[in-house]
């Protein structure tokens, strides 16, 4: 209904949609509305837009962090049909769409290390921890753990152990989490927890609770191999100059209307390509919508790398 998803060439043309019915759907919506077509089309996709947003900013306003200063990540198959709307309601100015879009879940399985996590939820004021018994179930559980990475092909010479636990002020609700490298705790143990939260609390908070109790509310044990990283790269003809863009009309939000844009071939843009939205790149897995204006560049890698311009 907005223009964004080429009916034609979903699934790189294996998958037709049916546009005619989906306003059929919506025109069934709309009579109970009251309201336009194109208008509940809109309210949809902006609702969807919004509740992302709106999740990520209370994530956000929880660390104390400015989204303006974050860059957008837009992966998944739908992930860059709504990145740019998700970015201009948070501020975030910089957007990029990796490659694989549609498959990212699937390379970040393949490229991430092996990894087993254990935890047990034992609450219990920092100075009452019993550690004795912390030691005896971080190391049962280091040993069923190990026993999983040994089947996904982890060398336990070459495996990487953290403590971590979730601790807050006595009384608080919100919990903080904490890391820190696996060990035995000995006699020292209440101090050494206590300082690595209170740095992670005054890192994220600014400032500490005097005189307040800790609380440990859950224990947790990761291990994982180390490993190098690993690049993904496109072979083929891919990333080489291609076919002239076509155009279509699709909803910018701005103008509450639709607009003739240029749509591309995104494997076909070269790196080192800069666009100006609004535009629309096509993949077979996914479409990236820019519906307002904005720099695009092509990236060495092929990621796309959007600039934002307009918010209101």
């Amino acid at each position: 209904m907005l223009g964004y998803l080429n009916p034609d060439n979903f699934l790189g043309g294996e998958m037709i949609l049916r546009k005619d019915l989906a306003i059929k759907g919506l025109q069934h919506l709309a009579d109970q509305l009251g309201m336009d077509t194109l208008d509940v089309a809109w309210g949809i996709h902006d609702m969807v837009n919004e509740n992302m947003a709106s999740a990520a900013r209370i994530h956000i306003a929880e660390k104390g962090h400015d989204p303006r200063d974050f860059t957008l990540v837009a992966t998944g198959g739908a992930g860059p049909v709504h990145a740019a709307e998700v970015a201009r309601k948070l501020r975030i100015p910089s957007l990029l769409a990796c490659i694989a879009a549609g498959a990212g879940s699937c390379l970040g399985m393949l490229a991430a290390p092996a990894r087993a996590d254990r935890s047990w939820s034992q609450p219990a004021l920092l100075e009452e921890v019993a550690w004795d018994q912390v030691n005896e179930r971080m190391r049962r559980l280091r040993v069923d753990a190990e026993s999983e990475l040994n089947v996904a092909g982890a060398r336990a010479e070459a495996l990487e152990w953290v403590i971590g636990a979730e601790m807050r002020y006595y009384g608080q609700g919100d919990n903080v989490p904490i890391a820190m490298p696996l060990r035995t705790f000995g006699a020292d143990a209440e101090t050494t927890v206590r300082a690595v939260f209170e740095a992670r609390y005054q890192e994220l908070y600014g400032h500490l609770v005097p005189e307040a109790r800790l609380q440990v509310m859950t224990w947790r044990l990761t291990g994982r191999s180390v490993s190098a990283t690993r690049g993904f790269n496109w072979g083929g003809r891919r990333g080489q100059a291609g076919k002239m863009p076509q155009q279509r009309d699709i909803y910018l939000p701005l103008k509450r209307g639709f607009g003739r844009v240029n749509v591309y071939e995104r494997y076909a843009l070269p790196a080192g390509t800069r666009l100006e939205g609004p535009l629309v790149l096509e993949e077979r897995e996914s479409t990236l919508v820019i519906p307002v204006s904005a720099d695009v560049e092509i990236l060495p890698d092929l990621t796309v790398s959007v600039t934002i311009k307009e918010f209101e």
